[in-house]
């Protein structure tokens, strides 16, 4: 458990060491902590045992969805009104409002938001790397 919190809190604080090194690429941190061998072992509550010790990393996540509102990122957090947070999710047709989950805690939000962050940033991390290797490579795996 201690083991899992440890790695949860370096995953959260992706966004902190990155607003504070703008010189260093998302996946130049990715790669300091061992990302791909720790993402998979956190859970969702997790997450918030860690953003509830530490607020201001969900304020960074937080303001960090506002600037994935219309990027590839496929969710975001939106306060609708005072206690009602919600993570849409971006659809392709008019029905865009059906397509959220509402939390009336914004930490809650946040930790579910960051738990779907993370899937996005394996994927995205996994490919990554797999296309840096050269061809050769690639046949090899």
């Amino acid at each position: 458990m201690k083991r899992r919190l440890e790695n949860a809190r370096k995953i959260a604080a992706i966004q902190l060491d990155h607003y504070e090194s703008r010189d260093r690429s998302v996946y130049d941190i990715l790669h300091d902590i061992n990302f791909l061998a720790i993402a998979e072992t956190c859970t969702r509550d997790d997450y918030l045992t860690v953003l509830k010790s530490e607020p201001r990393l969900a304020t960074l996540w937080y303001l960090e969805t506002a600037d994935r509102r219309s990027s590839d990122n496929p969710f975001y957090i939106v306060e609708v009104e005072k206690g009602d947070y919600r993570v849409h999710f971006h659809a392709n047709n008019e029905n865009f409002d059906r397509f959220y989950l509402s939390f009336s805690d914004k930490l809650e939000a946040c930790a579910y938001y960051l738990e779907l962050e993370i899937q996005h940033l394996f994927r995205s991390y996994h490919s990554y790397l797999e296309n840096k290797k050269s061809p050769k490579q690639r046949l090899k795996d």
